[in-house]
């Protein structure tokens, strides 16, 4: 072996299996070369040993003893034994004797055969050799790529080290900084490696705007789809340039200068390391001292489970594994790698790094974060909510006494408050609730937040008089009034509850099942909770099982149109008809649209459904006109959900356009609960009066729909809540007097439904400027019944 080598074990290792050397004496003569260099060369010892080195036909020692008025890092070329050509890049290190003549050249190199072939078809890439003067690494370099490779995100770092700006690097692709300096296979494998869900880390040589290389130490994390598949890679990376340039001069001179920590340590034994190098400026910022890691003072920060993790890391390296772990030190991060140096298969020493991850850390938590909390409540959101109650289905799984409840919480009327108030005092609520929420269960309780007005609640209690006890208290924080900059804010909750594991054991069937029952809890009133139940699962199936007859009766137009008249209470004459749709069952019969509208509007139907039955109450009413009944009104109940779509006016107008029908002969009212103030509502029932289109607003005197809400709406008529009709105290009754005068006032008649008795019928005749309809003025009759009735009575057989 190398005798001057033997000084440093290190070197050795590093010259042995990593360097060519050869040592040529002030003659020319060659005294050495090592296993790596014959290896490479294909010569046999005997070949070179004591023979001239111009006989290995190196171009540049041809007058060698030149090359030592020349610079310490050179490029030299020779011939292999096989006649082939190589290239070396060399160091030289001269060593003399006692006469200035008589001298020793050391040539340490590695082959660049395949570089300098490169060069020579690309000289920029010589800025690798020539051109690395990157300032130390301060700050982490992050880009996002997506699943086709082209760039979406950089940060102002990675726009400083590049050269580029923001928008030049935007949607190119990887190869866009690509040096050359790596194979093609290089990136093959790292992204096959990134594309199968997996991290890859490794060191990235890349070019700037200049032409400039630069090396980074790159982490690349892939985003996964839910299905586990990647879509999106982020590349989290530390500039080390200079490292790399320092490796390549005088090592432990330049080693201090690094912001990484670098150092070194021996194992005696067990319980024996020795540190014998320490430095980088991180650890002058730690205030760390080598004494400091020989006395092990660094650790008695850290508990005894911490201490020992350390100390077996450590330990590890010293039995030949390379070891990659991180260390919390004070506000740091550090990343540590462990590197053992083995000598004829001991190993003599460790090698170790250690690099400020802190930022990168707080970024990979603040990514962490975002992915598993609500961004406006801080709560957990759905994906962690799932993960939080499985986790609990397993830990609960085997011993079936356990369990929990889960609460599927929403908001009654918040879609009101939100379009009157605004969307920043609707987000200030939703915080305050969840606020409440968490003071209204225990700390290992859970609360989330699932979308929009709907929160999650896991309760570790599967007694019901426990859980109803929680679900009063619930609904009487909630019910109690919020002030937001300086407004009291009333809403409710609705509850929907399934118990684990009795009401199912899988984590969707839970949230299923008590979305069902909080539907119910809406039916009921709202403002309070419901049990799921096995009444409610057989509900479920039921309405599944419709869902899919609906969906099959929409395509073969298993419907009728039934008609009822609407009289005047100040002529008494019929002034419109209503066509009311009917679902024909095969199985079940006739089925009215209270009952079949809401599933259609679960099942996303009530679209494709409201413009079939508009088309055929259109052509229906054009065809009675075209028999000379100009002036007949037909109303048609349309949902709210389309009048809170932006091209139901669009189709309706282009639907009534398309039969040539006068859309003043129709009304719409909007059916079901509506949130008056939505402007989406607003501009839909402008659109649709623009075009000539009479709207109903229904439901006036309830708590959603009151006098000032509706006055500044350009609206055909009013029709009153069935509630006060229906049950015809004096109250109501005064109410009903109230509303009529009102309505007067407004110059908008008063549609009264479900007038059933004599009784109401005798009051309803009281009001003024009203409309009515019901069971006791005419029943919904059948087409033919209706036009025999109303529209050809003539034709009716007097001996019937």
């Amino acid at each position: 072996m190398l005798p001057k080598l033997k000084q440093s074990e290190q070197l050795l290792k590093l010259v042995n299996e990593q360097f060519y050397m050869i040592i040529v004496r002030s003659d020319g003569t060659i005294l050495d070369v090592n296993e790596a260099f014959l290896k490479m060369t294909g010569y046999e010892r005997e070949q070179l040993l004591n023979h001239h080195c111009n006989q290995l036909a190196f171009e540049r020692f041809t007058n060698w003893t030149q090359l030592l008025s020349e610079q310490e890092n050179t490029v030299i070329r020779g011939k292999k034994a096989d006649g082939e050509t190589f290239s070396m890049y060399v160091s030289r290190i001269v060593i003399h004797n006692e006469s200035e003549d008589d001298f020793k050249a050391l040539w340490i190199g590695s082959d660049v055969t395949k570089e300098q072939l490169l060069f020579e078809q690309n000289k920029k890439e010589n800025h690798y050799l020539k051109q690395v003067e990157e300032a130390l690494h301060l700050s982490s370099i992050i880009s996002v790529i997506d699943h086709d490779g082209k760039i979406t995100y950089v940060n102002e770092r990675f726009c400083e080290i590049s050269g580029y700006s923001e928008d030049t690097l935007l949607y190119q692709t990887q190869h866009f900084l690509d040096s050359g300096t790596h194979p093609p296979s290089f990136f093959d494998e790292m992204w096959e490696k990134l594309k199968d869900g997996q991290q890859w880390t490794g060191e990235i040589c890349n070019k700037d705007a200049s032409g400039k290389l630069f090396w980074v130490h790159t982490i690349v994390v892939p985003f996964l789809n839910p299905d586990g598949t990647p879509s999106e890679f982020i590349f989290i990376q530390t500039d080390i340039t200079d490292r790399k340039k320092a490796l390549r001069n005088d090592f432990q001179r330049t080693v201090r200068h690094l912001q990484n920590i670098i150092f070194k340590y021996k194992v005696k034994n067990r319980t024996n390391l020795k540190f014998t190098m320490l430095e980088g400026q991180l650890s002058k910022e730690l205030n760390i001292s080598l004494s400091d890691l020989n006395h092990l003072h660094f650790v008695k920060i850290y508990d005894e489970k911490e201490r020992s993790a350390i100390l077996r890391n450590l330990l590890r390296a010293s039995f030949g594994h390379q070891v990659q772990f991180e260390l919390t030190y004070l506000n740091y991060t550090i990343l540590i790698y462990l590197s053992p140096i083995i000598v004829d298969g001991i190993v003599t020493e460790v090698v170790g790094t250690g690099i400020d991850i802190t930022e990168r850390k707080q970024a990979e938590e603040t990514i962490a974060y975002m992915a598993y909390y609500d961004s406006l409540t801080s709560l957990p959101n759905r994906q962690l909510l799932e993960k939080l109650v499985n986790e609990r289905i397993d830990q609960y799984r085997p011993s079936l006494n356990n369990g929990f409840s889960l609460m599927f919480l929403d908001l009654d009327r918040f879609k009101s408050v939100n379009d009157s108030m605004g969307h920043l005092i609707g987000d200030q609520l939703l915080i305050a609730v969840g606020e409440r929420l968490k003071k209204c269960v225990r700390q290992h309780d859970i609360v989330a937040r699932l979308s929009g007005d709907e929160y999650v609640l896991v309760i570790s209690e599967t007694d019901e008089d426990n859980i109803r006890t929680i679900g009063d208290r619930i609904v009487r924080e909630i019910s109690s009034n919020f002030t937001i900059d300086n407004y009291d804010i009333f809403v409710t909750p609705s509850i929907g509850i399934s118990i684990f594991p009795k009401d199912g054991d899988e984590y969707e069937t839970l949230l299923r099942n008590a979305d069902s029952a909080m539907y119910l809890a809406k039916k009921t009133g709202k403002n309070n909770y419901q049990f799921f139940t096995e009444q409610l699962r057989d509900e479920m199936i039921e309405k599944t099982l419709l869902e899919m007859d609906l969906r099959r009766s929409l395509k073969i137009e298993q419907f009728t149109l039934l008609f009822q008249p609407l009289f005047s209470t100040d002529t008494t004459e019929m002034v419109a008809v209503e066509a009311v749709p009917i679902w024909n069952h095969p199985k079940r019969g006739s089925i009215l649209p209270n009952f079949f509208i809401p599933i259609a509007e679960d099942a996303g139907l009530i679209l494709p459904f409201s413009m079939w039955f508009l088309r055929k109450a259109a052509i229906q009413l054009k065809q009675w006109q075209e028999i000379g009944h100009e002036n007949i009104e037909m109303h048609l109940k349309i949902s709210t959900r389309l009048f809170e779509q932006p091209f139901f006016a669009k189709n309706a107008i282009d639907l009534i356009n398309d039969i040539q029908l006068d859309a003043s002969t129709l009304n719409l009212e909007i059916y079901g609960e509506i949130s008056i103030n939505s402007d989406e509502l607003k501009t839909t029932i402008q659109q649709l009066r623009d075009a000539r289109f009479n709207i109903t607003i229904g439901g006036f005197g309830s708590s959603h729909v009151s006098f000032g809400s509706v006055s500044s709406l350009p609206i055909s008529y009013l029709k009153l809540d069935s509630s006060f009709i229906q049950t015809l105290t004096p109250t109501h009754q005064f109410a009903i007097q109230t509303i009529n005068q009102l309505t007067q006032n407004l110059e908008i008649p008063m549609i009264i439904d479900y007038v059933q008795t004599e009784e109401q019928a005798q009051f309803v005749t009281t009001l003024k400027n009203s409309i009515v309809q019901g069971n006791h003025c005419s029943p919904l009759l059948l087409q033919e019944q209706f036009e025999t009735q109303f529209l050809f009575p003539q034709l009716i057989d007097p001996s019937h």
